[in-house]
C-alpha cells in the first residue's frame, strides 16, 4: 500500500506542476494578446472553456489523491479500483493513458494556438476532438464487449 500511496504522490507533485504550468501559459497568453492579430469571440470564448475543462479536471483528479492519502479506507478504495483486473484491461486496451495526455496536450496546444494563427486553431480543436471521440468509442465499446 506505500507503493500505492507513493504513487499517489508522485501524481500529485504532476498534477500540481501542470495546473501551474497551464495557469502560467493563460497568463501569459492573455498578457500578449494585445501584440497578437485579433481574435474572433468563437476563439475567446472557447480558449476560456477548454482551460477551465482543464483546470477542473486536474483540480478533481488532484483532490481525489489528497483525500485517498489521508483516509486509509479511501486509500484502499481506490486502490481497489485501478488495480481491478477488468479496468485495467479496458485502460490498456482503450490506451487510456496515452489518451488523456494527448487530449491535454492537444487542448493546451488548442488554446495557444488561437493566439497566433485561425487556421492551426482550428486544426488542433479537430483533432482534440477526434482524439477524445476515438478515445470514448474506444472504451465504451470495450466496456461493452468484456
Amino acid at each position: 500500500m506505500e507503493e500505492f500511496k507513493n504513487k499517489l504522490q508522485l501524481r500529485m507533485l504532476i498534477l500540481t506542476v501542470t495546473m501551474v504550468a497551464i495557469s502560467f501559459l493563460f497568463q501569459m497568453l492573455r498578457r500578449d494578446q494585445n501584440l497578437t492579430s485579433p481574435l474572433t469571440n468563437f476563439q475567446i470564448q472557447l480558449q476560456v472553456a477548454l482551460g477551465v475543462v482543464l483546470y477542473i479536471a486536474l483540480l478533481i483528479n488532484w483532490a481525489k489523491a489528497t483525500l485517498a492519502i489521508r483516509n486509509p479506507d479511501k486509500l484502499k478504495r481506490l486502490y481497489d479500483t485501478e488495480m481491478d483486473k477488468r479496468q485495467v484491461l479496458l485502460r490498456q486496451k482503450s490506451h487510456s493513458t496515452v489518451s488523456r495526455i494527448l487530449l491535454v496536450v492537444l487542448s493546451t496546444g488548442t488554446v495557444v494556438a488561437g493566439n497566433y494563427n485561425a487556421t492551426a486553431f482550428l486544426t488542433l480543436l479537430g483533432a482534440t476532438c477526434v482524439v477524445g471521440l476515438v478515445y470514448r468509442a474506444l472504451l465504451t465499446h470495450y466496456q461493452r464487449t468484456h
